[in-house]
């Protein structure tokens, strides 16, 4: 994939559920999901190598990433939560239905995360 412009705001999601081509058993196997680890980083990520324009300052090829939405479970019977950066006390904070508590690295980084939210490094927040 190449980009020409990159936005501000970077939404990845990762592939976590199987499709079936077969239409007949896509049901039965939608809940099959994939829980691989995948290795992301907090700071920084760099989106050089998928940037055509070079003529970009290149603080604006990098992203940080502000929050992550978490599924555990399954299609039929999973559960969400939010890890979101607070950037007025800077930490990291979970969010699930009704509680909110710190969050470690190791709770943002795993095989839950599910969509990841980067903001542009040079991108004022409001």
């Amino acid at each position: 994939m190449d980009l020409y412009r990159l936005p501000n705001v970077l939404i990845i999601q990762m592939k976590r559920f199987l499709k079936n081509d077969n239409e007949s058993s896509y049901f039965r196997n939608a809940s099959r999901k994939i829980n691989e680890f995948v290795d992301f980083p907090l700071k920084s990520l760099d989106m050089s190598e998928y940037l055509l324009n070079k003529e970009e300052n290149k603080e604006d090829w990098k992203y940080d990433l502000f929050g992550v939405s978490h599924h555990m479970g399954k299609l039929q019977g999973g559960h969400y939560t939010a890890t979101c950066y607070d950037t007025v006390q800077e930490r990291w904070l979970n969010y699930d239905d009704a509680s909110v508590s710190r969050a470690t690295e190791k709770e943002i980084v795993s095989s839950s995360a599910y969509i990841l939210f980067y903001r542009r490094r040079t991108t004022k927040l409001s």
